[in-house]
């Protein structure tokens, strides 16, 4: 038989036969439909909330503050009278230094690390001033904080190894002093009794953020100087106030932890005068809760839209077996006329071929 001729009889069946066509695809389409949306909701429902939490600032991180400086109080039955004195010795105190964070930097891989000294005073600039808060840190404060550089430039090498005394403005700070923040530039600033140069405005990227935002997108008013420069003219030693330190991803979260412990208590005569504030692992376990919830839930989803499209496979068969039925006597005479069963077979492969294109 001819393509022609079976592509003439296909249109010929499909017309005598519209209601069962349409209920055909139909029942096809919902199974198709079910399995691609209920597949597609999982992915994109993991995916935002993954996406939040990330613009929450919290991901895989731990912030680092000094203490007390007591070890740890446990004791065990088994423990010698030795080991026992020395989990009760009480060590002096230290307080985390710049040697803490460089040690931590180049020990320990790390997305972002940063270590912080704060203050608080006036910036003057001519007649006005203006009070706000003092950041000395390095440039992962500005991407862990999303600030943008929008003028100038950031810190160079040499001026943070030799503690130049140069800083960065937030651009709230900089319109209160020249609504064209780009006359600042170069600028001299006071701050407390030491003067700045004003090299780059960076402003705060707003968090497109459904969950509740910690801290929300309050941009501070904010001057920031390379770490070394703060703690040569604002700290009377190498003391820092923090350490943030940001691990690459959720498996190198607990090893990065426990190399920074290490580090810490080595330079601190093993002294536990040092404390997390461990949200990475709060949020790291309610990431695998919802993982572990969502799992659960796809098994459910794609069970459902399974049976959907078994159920579309089951009424396509039928929809098949009385098509054939029907047309049994159509069959004999074809095939008393010398159609072969390929030909019979490619009749109905047009047919449905024309269903699935054209309705």
């Amino acid at each position: 038989m001819q393509i022609a001729e079976n592509i003439k009889s296909s249109f010929i069946s499909i017309k005598g036969h519209i209601l069962r066509t349409v209920l055909t695809l139909l029942g096809i389409t919902i199974g198709v439909f079910a399995v691609i949306s209920l597949s597609s909701t999982i992915y994109i429902v993991k995916s935002t909330i993954k996406k939040e939490m990330k613009n929450l600032g919290w991901d895989n991180s731990i912030t680092v503050y000094a203490s007390s400086g007591r070890t740890f109080n446990f004791r065990r039955r088994h423990f010698n009278r030795r080991l026992s004195r020395f989990m009760y010795m009480q060590r002096k105190s230290s307080p985390l230094t710049l040697k803490d964070f460089n040690d931590i930097k180049d020990n320990v891989p790390t997305k972002y690390c940063y270590a912080m000294v704060n203050d608080f005073g006036k910036l003057i600039y001519g007649s006005k001033e203006d009070k706000i808060s003092m950041v000395g840190t390095n440039s992962d404060y500005l991407k862990v904080k999303k600030y943008s550089l929008i003028k100038g430039r950031l810190f160079s090498e040499i001026e943070i190894d030799n503690h130049i005394r140069v800083c960065l403005l937030s651009e709230n700070v900089a319109k209160t002093f020249e609504k064209d923040t780009e006359k600042l530039l170069d600028k001299t600033v006071r701050f407390g009794n030491n003067l700045f140069r004003v090299v780059g405005i960076v402003k705060k990227e707003k968090k497109k953020s459904s969950f509740v935002r910690m801290g929300s997108d309050y941009e501070e008013k904010e001057i920031f100087v390379p770490l070394t420069t703060a703690i040569y003219y604002f700290r009377t030693s190498s003391k820092v106030d923090n350490i943030y330190i940001q691990a690459p991803s959720e498996e190198t979260y607990e090893i990065m932890k426990t190399r920074v412990r290490q580090i810490l208590l080595r330079n601190h005569n093993m002294a536990h005068d040092f404390s997390f504030s461990d949200i990475g692992s709060f949020m790291l376990k309610i990431n695998n809760e919802i993982n572990t919830f969502m799992k659960k839930w796809s098994i459910l989803f794609i069970t459902i839209a399974s049976v959907s499209l078994l159920v579309g496979g089951i009424g396509l068969f039928s929809t098949l077996i009385i098509s054939i039925a029907e047309r049994m006597n159509e069959i004999g005479i074809r095939k008393s006329i010398g159609a072969k069963n390929s030909d019979i077979f490619m009749l109905f492969l047009w047919e449905y071929k024309f269903t699935f294109e054209y309705f």
